[in-house]
């Protein structure tokens, strides 16, 4: 896990972009959640085993608020040198100075990203890169671009320069 640095010039070079969330898929994950905590109800009031009972119920609630973790804990934050990528539990960095290009996509694989419009982010190291969707994917890419000369803006993506 990284951590973010606590002193106030590093807390300043910060900048935090929330992930845009498509409706059909905060639908779709609530309805997950929501699903699996009707389960341990239906499960809590039959007559399986104790045993049984707990450990559903302990499963299937662990799941529903990963769900969730997920779904609102996906965020970016650009630091002096990083790209620090947050989904619920899951953590990633990307150095500024790997990344090579960054296209728009609507590549439906898993991924950090609570969206379909999205940012394929090519960075040395990773043979498939990285999606990611933040809410304001302009003002994202204006700072990314400032924390590192050899990236330009370029139509719709960013480029490093050869």
């Amino acid at each position: 896990m990284t951590k973010l640095p606590r002193d106030n010039a590093s807390a300043k070079r910060q900048r935090r972009f929330a992930s845009k969330r498509d409706t059909w898929l905060v639908i779709v994950l609530w309805g997950a959640a929501l699903g699996l905590v009707y389960a341990t109800l239906d499960v809590a009031r039959s007559p399986t085993a104790a045993a049984f009972r707990a450990v559903f119920l302990f499963v299937c609630i662990l799941a529903a608020v990963l769900i969730l973790w997920i779904l609102y804990g996906t965020f970016y934050v650009l630091t002096g040198e990083s790209l620090l990528i947050h989904c619920g539990p899951f953590r990633r960095r990307v150095l500024v100075s790997t990344i090579h290009e960054i296209i728009p996509s609507r590549n439906p694989l898993s991924s950090p990203a609570c969206s379909l419009d999205r940012l394929h982010i090519k960075y040395d190291g990773s043979r498939s890169g990285v999606l990611i969707s933040p809410w304001d994917e302009r003002s994202f890419s204006r700072e990314l671009v400032k924390l590192d000369r050899e990236l330009v803006l370029r139509g719709d993506g960013i480029v490093r320069r050869a």
